[in-house]
């Protein structure tokens, strides 16, 4: 292989644990990418998750003392998410993200479990324009962060 080449492992913070990534890390890979969702435990319970936020943070720690390149995931426009409380949880995960964070705002899939709740009314997904507000929040918090030479 090239030496420059990525390798990487996206892993749930549930299946985190230290010797494991060690092993990977000397198996080659490079770089892993944690798929938090989220730093709120109820917002993680609504979205399924099964690891709690202190849980995530503690893998996203793992992964910081482990390998050079990390990141993880973060889903936004949330039932009942507000500017507010994106604001502080994005500046959170920037906090403890080195290189990379990768944001996506939550849509709902065709035949997904989520469509199936979305259609019953159990899952209000945020309306187009508050969801344009949590989207310019995420392009405000980032330009500022970039800004800032951080």
């Amino acid at each position: 292989m090239a030496p420059d080449v990525e390798v990487t492992l996206e892993a749930n913070p549930t299946s985190v644990e230290a010797t494991r990534f060690r092993g990977y890390r000397a198996a080659g890979v490079n770089r892993v990418s944690l798929g938090v969702q989220a730093l709120d435990d109820d917002e993680l319970r609504a979205l399924g998750r099964l690891h709690t936020a202190r849980e995530a943070l503690a893998a996203v720690a793992i992964a910081r003392a482990t390998f050079e390149r990390y990141s993880f995931d973060l889903i936004y426009a949330r039932p009942g998410q507000t500017p507010d409380a994106w604001t502080a949880e994005l500046k959170h995960a920037i906090a403890e993200a080195a290189e990379h964070l990768s944001l996506y705002q939550l849509t709902i899939e065709a035949e997904t479990p989520f469509a199936a709740l979305h259609a019953a009314g159990k899952l209000k997904v945020p309306n187009e324009e508050l969801a344009r507000v949590l989207y310019d929040t995420t392009q405000e918090v980032c330009a500022a962060r970039r800004a800032a030479g951080l």
